[in-house]
This record gives C-alpha cells, structure tokens and sequence, in this order.
C-alpha cells in the first residue's frame, strides 16, 4: 500500500497514531470528518498487521445497518481493493484481519462470547447506554486491545458523555471536532451551518459545534424529574399485558423517518394496587416497509407480546396487511391520529409525572426524543416518542385502566 495519501483533519490524526491507547474518542457537531478518519484509521490498522476488528453501534438490526458501506467506500476511495474481499457477512483483509459487524443491545450473549478483538469501533456512540458499555469494555481484553468511538452529544445525562467527557477514563485521546477543524468540509455544509447560525443560534450550537442539548423547559418530559428517578433492572415477572407500539414510515430513504417500535407492559404494584408501566425495549429502525414488519413480528413472538399497536395515518391498510401477511395469527389493532401529537402525549407524560413509568434499562435515543418533545407544529416527528405513547395509551385504556387515566382516548 505504499503511495498511499490518507488526508484527515490534524485533530484526528490520533486514529493512525502507533503505540498502544487504550480509548481514543472523538466527539463533535456534525460535518468534522469524525467517521471517516476512524473508518480510514482502522482500514490502515487492518493493513499493518493481523487484526480482528469490531465495528458496532446500540441498534443494528441487520448488517446494512453497520458501517460497513462506509469502509467498502474508503477502501475503494484510496485505491485498496486488491487488499480487501467484502462478503455479505463481513470483511477480511488478504494479511487474515477481519472486520465483523454487531448490534450491542440485546446481544449480550452474543457481546460476551467474542474472542481476541483487537480494536472495538463505536458508531452513534451517543446512543450506547451504560448497561452497553458495562458488558462490552470487559469483553475486548486481548492484550493492547483499544476502544474507539465517534459521537455527535445529545445530552450531558447521556451514558456516553458522561463517561467519555464528563470522566473521561485513564490511557485516553478524547477530542472535540467540529466543522471548522475539518479542511475538507463541503462549502455546502458550511453554508448550511451559517444559515443556522443565524437562524437559530442554540441548535447552530449543538447541531454544527458538538454542545449538548440543554434543557428545554417547555419540553413534555423532564429526564431528572420524569425519567431517571424511576428507572428498574427489571420488570416484575407477572406483566397483566404486555404491546408494541408502531409508528410505521412508509419508506426507506436516507430522508425517511425511522420506524418507531417500541415494546411497553403492564403490572399492578403490589403495596398500592395502582397500574405501573414498563418500557422494555426500542427497536425502532431505518427500514424498507417488509423490514420493518419483519422486524415487529419478531419482537412480538420474543417477548411473547399480547398485542400491536399500529399506527395507520400514512400507509393505511397496508400497514395492517405487511404484518398479517408475515403472520396471520398476529394480534393487531390498527389506530389512526385524528388529534394532534401534544394532545396524545400529555396523557402519557401525565403518567410518568406520577412515577408510574419505569424504562427497564436505557434507551438513550428514544428519551432524547422525549425530553425534547414540546409539541411544536415545526418540530420533526419523534417516531420512537411517537410508538411510545401508542404503546402505554393502549395500555393505560385497558379495561382495568379507564378509571385511573380516563381522559386518555384512543382513536380508530
């Protein structure tokens, strides 16, 4: 590979440094470059000798939801084919490295029996919760093993913030980028980040320069007051009914929404007798319609689901018919929203400001959209916010439920 010219911005040339480091981190606004010098940084690692390398992110469902175009891009860009073979299960390099491909929640099992991984890369770094982080930094233990991870911050509350910035660990590089350390910024992002700047200096700060999001005071849910407080391990093992809520997105663009999924239960406390709620899981995802369906049906027959809650404004009764088709026997109910989303979502913040909702683990992305939800008309639709309220709606209407929480109402 001699000749070959890998121009990354001066801030990140700590990806390609030798020498043993146990973390290198960078974090920053959007546009510095922070992904493609960690991917070109560990396509040299690969060539400098055996290495088995993991790429992972907190959410992937299917390996087109890794990096992996990213590298197959990189390795094409700087003229290293001939060094490399891509297979629909990973990539190897013609010296034996290997890049594998993982999701790390609920995938602990799977996190924890991988041998000799020399580099773990973290993608979306923002996104991984504490429990993540707990079982995978003891699992890359080889001998001079490292840790990389990129991220765009969110919040300070945030697992990864706190960990990496906040408290940063011994034996790290953690460096802040952003637009304006990157020489090789397309004009156009500059411009867009201007026309922010100028528009709206706050979200100009967060979005472009990497600050986190502060508070917003009008938002529904409070993280300190709403979330974390009442927050569990675990959920009791006698949930009365347990649903998944939809938010379908009818298509699969770059530009497309996600589809929210999100998997909520039910169970009385036994000291006052009053309904709880537990959100148990996030699948929400970037998906083609069948994908997506695949995927909730999938986490309904894993948790043994009662019912699916689905969202029916865009896609109608095709929506319905895409999971009945995958499974006939499935439990569905079909809702349409005839009121806005503030007024669907109160009614569920309601609930978690009386402590009757415990998220069971962490979901960083989709409480991110929670406490960033004030009901704006110009705010982007929270897709996972969005298959949450579906969920504990349907749940808090049940039978049982009406006399506690009778002004929340679901619309067919």
């Amino acid at each position: 590979m001699s000749g070959v010219k890998i121009e990354v911005p001066d801030k990140m040339t700590f990806f390609f440094q030798d020498g043993y480091v146990r973390y290198r981190v960078a974090y920053g606004g959007r546009a510095s470059g922070k992904s493609w010098a960690a991917v070109r940084g560990l396509i040299v690692k690969s060539l400098q000798k055996k290495r088995r390398i993991l790429c992972c992110r907190e959410f992937q469902n299917s390996i087109a939801d890794s990096i992996k175009h990213t590298l197959e891009e990189n390795i094409e860009l700087l003229g290293l084919s001939a060094y490399f073979n891509s297979t629909k299960e990973g990539i190897t390099c013609t010296n034996g490295s290997q890049f594998i491909f993982r999701g790390l929640h609920n995938n602990v099992s799977e996190i924890k029996s991988l041998e000799n991984i020399s580099i773990a890369y973290v993608e979306e770094a923002e996104n991984v919760s504490e429990e993540s982080w707990q079982t995978l930094i003891p699992t890359i233990r080889a001998d001079e093993s490292e840790i990389w991870a990129v991220f765009n911050p969110k919040r300070e509350e945030a697992a990864t913030y706190q960990r990496f910035v906040l408290f940063p660990p011994k034996n790290a590089i953690v460096a802040k980028v952003n637009y304006v350390d990157n020489p090789f910024c397309p004009s156009v992002m500059i411009e867009e980040a201007e026309n922010l700047r100028e528009k709206n200096l706050a979200m100009y700060r967060h979005i472009w320069l990497g600050e986190c999001r502060k508070s917003d005071e009008n938002a529904l849910w409070k993280y300190a007051a709403m979330i974390q407080p009442y927050r569990v391990k675990q959920c009791p093992a006698d949930l009365e009914r347990l649903v998944i809520g939809v938010d379908p997105a009818v298509t699969s663009a770059d530009t497309s929404d996600l589809t929210g999924i999100v998997a909520a239960g039910s169970a009385r406390n036994p000291k006052t007798g009053e309904l709880e709620y537990y959100v148990l899981d996030d699948r929400s995802l970037k998906a083609s319609p069948n994908e997506w369906a695949k995927a909730v049906i999938a986490l309904y027959v894993d948790l043994d689901a009662d019912r699916v809650v689905v969202e029916t404004n865009n896609g109608g009764d095709l929506v319905a018919s895409l999971l009945r088709n995958i499974d006939p026997s499935v439990s569905l109910t079909a809702v349409r929203a005839t009121r806005g989303k503030i007024l669907r979502a109160e009614p569920i913040a309601a609930l978690y400001e009386r402590g009757l909702v415990h998220h069971v683990g962490e979901f960083p992305a989709l409480e991110d959209q929670m406490c960033s939800f004030t009901g704006d008309p110009k705010e982007k639709s929270p897709d996972r916010l969005d298959a949450l309220v579906w969920a504990l709606t349907e749940l808090a209407c049940g039978a049982n439920a009406e006399p506690e929480v009778g002004n929340i109402a679901l619309s067919y």
